[in-house]
Formats: C-alpha cells, structure tokens, sequence
C-alpha cells in the first residue's frame, strides 16, 4: 500500500467514522467494530482511533456516563446497564464506577413503582396471577433485581 492509497483510505475511515458518531456518541470497540466490518486495515483503524481519542470524539468514560444517564431515563435497572456497557467494551474499572454514581444517585423502587403502575394499566383484563407474572418478567428484563421486584409485586 502506498502512501497516496494509505492516505485515501484513511480519509474514508474517518469519514465512516463521522458518520457512524453523527448518529450516536460510540465506545472505542463499538467504533473498532464497525470499521472492521467495512473491511478497513487493522493499521487504519488504530490511527483513527488514536487520533479521534486524541481530539476527544471517542471517550469510553464519558459515553459510559451518557449511556447510564439515558438508560436510567428510559427505565432500566443497575444490571442490564451494567451489561449493556460490558457489551460496549467499556472496561471494568469505569463501569465500577458507573455502578457506584447508579447506587447514589438512582431508586431502583419507585423507578419499579412507576413502571408497575404503568404495566397493570395494560394489564386490567388478565388474571392477577397472570398481570403478575407479566410484570415480575418484564421487570426482570429491565435489569431490576429480583428482591425488589418481587417487593414490589407482592405490594400489588
């Protein structure tokens, strides 16, 4: 590879790159992975990772930050953002400490309140049983842990 091919197809990486953090903010594999799946050079997409660490487009603690911030806000608990961000290749330590800021500054019972209270809206036809069932399973999706939701379920 020439420096003039070297060159282009950098420029076509970072333009990929662009596009993809134009969407959404994106951890440092996510943005790895996509590049690799547009078939780029292993060498290309560590200059371009460098460089967009070096610029601050790619900050693993900062999209770790936003990502809690947003997934608190849309309903999920402690550990399906926790595996969420493992999924993202955020590294342990930041998502430790993530888990930290999460256990300050979040109430994982009213959050589960407020969504029972939405879901049994849904559910006024069923059996209680079977509301019940619906509720404790969809909570659990959420990443709420299993002592508060069947807290919360027995509250019904």
């Amino acid at each position: 590879m020439g420096i003039n091919d070297f060159n282009k197809e950098l420029v076509k990486a970072k333009t990929a790159s662009y596009r993809l953090l134009k969407v959404r903010t994106r951890s440092e594999q996510e943005l790895r992975l996509r590049l690799k799946q547009k078939k780029f050079s292993s060498r290309i997409i560590s200059v371009v990772i460098k460089e967009f660490k070096r610029i601050g487009l790619i900050n693993d603690i900062d999209f770790a930050k936003n990502w809690v911030r947003s997934r608190i806000n849309k309903g999920f608990g402690k550990r399906r953002i926790i595996l969420e961000l493992r999924q993202k290749g955020i590294s342990p330590n930041i998502i430790e400490k993530q888990a930290c800021d999460i256990e300050k500054n979040y109430s994982p019972a009213s959050m589960i309140h407020e969504l029972t209270q939405q879901r049994i809206k849904r559910y006024t036809s069923l059996e209680r049983s079977v509301a019940q069932r619906r509720i404790y399973g969809f909570l659990l999706r959420r990443g709420f842990s299993m002592d508060a939701v069947l807290k919360e379920i027995k509250a019904l």
